[in-house]
């Protein structure tokens, strides 16, 4: 059986991801709360309603209908964006969103949720952009992140590029102390795009 064939939920009970997450420093998965599943009913009040900045995973399905193994990257991803959801407790909220690997579900994901079709995709959503000074009275998407860890050794760093995401557009904070700002602007890596305001 691989891991292409297990749920989530399988996966959590044969103990793989406490012990890959122990490896990187991530939190096992029994210390890691599952992120709230938003629809496309809830998604507006949840997102851009949100007194608090968002960080949104939408991620494939659990079930893998192109036998591909692409369901792994999004469930690798799941466990990044979980382990940032703990750290940031209280100051971002995080959700994931379910996308169908059919054509239809995916263009209809793409005009209500407004994202790119990809999955695994992070987006970020903000009352305030770093980069260009605006502010609005409801969080507007700030940027987008594609793919997730192809396997177990790419978790630490897929975290700490997401952590740094995330202090840079969502608080301002530059960890290596000069005001440039990165953004992935729908890609995989981080690159600069300016200063932040």
């Amino acid at each position: 059986m691989s891991l292409s064939d297990l749920t989530r939920r399988e996966f959590l009970r044969l103990g793989a991801l406490s012990a890959g997450a122990a490896i990187v420093g991530m939190p096992a998965a029994a210390e890691a709360k599952p992120l709230e599943e938003l629809n496309p009913y809830n998604f507006s009040a949840r997102v851009y309603h949100n007194p608090l900045p968002v960080v949104v995973l939408f991620y494939e399905a659990d079930v893998d209908l192109k036998n591909d193994r692409s369901l792994e990257p999004s469930r690798r991803m799941e466990q990044v964006v979980e382990a940032l959801a703990d750290k940031y407790e209280g100051q971002v909220a995080f959700f994931r969103v379910a996308i169908d690997h059919d054509k239809l579900s995916r263009e209809v994901a793409q005009r209500i949720f407004g994202v790119p079709d990809s999955s695994p995709l992070t987006a970020m959503y903000s009352r305030f952009d770093v980069l260009t000074g605006r502010k609005e009275a409801h969080n507007f998407q700030i940027d987008t992140k594609t793919g997730g860890p192809k396997d177990d050794g790419w978790l630490k760093l897929f975290l700490e590029n997401t952590d740094y995401w995330i202090q840079q557009n969502l608080f301002g904070k530059s960890p290596d102390g000069d005001r440039k700002l990165y953004r992935y602007e729908g890609q995989v890596e981080l690159h600069e795009v300016g200063v932040m305001q």
